[in-house]
């Protein structure tokens, strides 16, 4: 098992919510003004949860594999 990064956990869960605020204001602005589409709050919810999750996976696995490549963390000595 792959060992736990903090560091790329924190980035994808900051730049995570950061999205997920900028998503819900502008969708319930975009409901505050037009008239003709009324969003469902139920479908809101789990679209913007399902999205969150899935930017938190793909941030994470990016940024955990960037890490793990970055040549100021690997061990040298080889005994």
């Amino acid at each position: 098992m792959k060992k736990f990064n903090k560091k790329a956990f924190l980035v994808a869960l900051v730049v995570s919510l950061v999205l997920l605020v900028v998503a819900v204001a502008a969708t319930l602005l975009f409901d505050y003004y037009n008239d003709t589409i009324k969003f469902d709050a139920l479908g809101l919810v789990f679209g913007h949860a399902i999205g969150f999750v899935l930017l938190f996976c793909i941030i994470y696995r990016y940024e955990a594999k960037d890490s793990i490549d970055d040549p100021d963390n690997i061990d040298h000595n080889i005994y």
